[in-house]
């Protein structure tokens, strides 16, 4: 019982394995994988630092071990990440608040740099940015799971200057955690959801050339809570996640495999 992080393969078939549980993590949120897959970057909205800040995103090898804090992370309070292979290396995003404050936040970091991280976008229109998803081309796309009100959530295109431009919404969004991610060849977006109407679970597909939008729900409609959605590195295969189970006395989530 209790907090953790937990690997599982891809295809299933094996009990989760604990990489990490308890403390330094309180309500840990988003998680990325670095490009070598040997570290799993975790976004912890909660956990307060000996700075007296809180939350911060934490470092964790893949095999598990000891979470390490990421430099000029604390006070963010993360709730969403994703990183990117540049000529740089591995770049971190993050979606959170400006440190130490409630100013909603997208934040580019360079991991090998050491230098405080970059502010692309900051305040309004955001509210809640959570789900991030980068292109190759520059611009980040934001699902923000408050930005329309009301309980419903938007979607953005940031691009150099810090404009944010919504590309999709009013969206209901489920849990405090709205996924977002691209398919590899950035044709379309996809973004965890609920169905306008009913609390049943979708993932919205925005199509990038167009902005026409469809849904896919097939197995997981039957689910009445909608969270997080990843895509491998170098595949069109992706993870959706939820914290509830369909049927009577199921509790906890669970997490399903997606391909196109």
């Amino acid at each position: 019982d209790g907090v953790a992080v937990l690997r599982v393969p891809a295809a299933g078939g094996a009990d989760p394995v604990v990489l990490a549980k308890g403390a330094p993590f309180v309500a840990p949120r988003g998680l990325a994988i670095s490009s070598d897959g040997q570290q799993i970057y975790v976004a912890e909205p909660e956990a307060r630092g000996d700075d007296g800040m809180s939350g911060r995103v934490f470092a964790l090898p893949a095999v598990g071990g000891t979470p390490m804090p990421v430099a000029g992370t604390a006070g963010t309070a993360p709730r969403g990440l994703e990183i990117a292979h540049e000529a740089s290396g591995d770049v971190l995003y993050l979606a959170g608040n400006v440190a130490g404050s409630s100013e909603p936040v997208v934040l580019k970091l360079v991991l090998a740099s050491g230098a405080a991280p970059e502010v692309l976008a900051k305040g309004a229109p955001l509210i809640e940015p959570t789900g991030l998803a980068i292109t190759q081309d520059g611009p980040v796309l934001v699902a923000d799971r408050a930005a329309a009100g009301a309980g419903k959530g938007s979607v953005f295109r940031i691009r150099a200057g810090g404009k944010a431009e919504q590309i999709a919404g009013p969206v209901r969004t489920g849990t405090p955690v709205v996924g977002a991610a691209l398919t590899l060849e950035e044709s379309a977006l996809l973004v965890s959801a609920l169905a306008p109407d009913r609390d049943s679970a979708q993932v919205l597909l925005v199509e990038m050339g167009t902005l026409k939008q469809g849904i896919v729900n097939k197995v997981i409609e039957a689910n009445t809570g909608s969270g997080g959605v990843h895509r491998a590195h170098n595949r069109n295969v992706f993870a959706w996640a939820d914290s509830t189970l369909p049927g009577p006395g199921r509790k906890g989530g669970g997490v399903y495999l997606l391909t196109p």
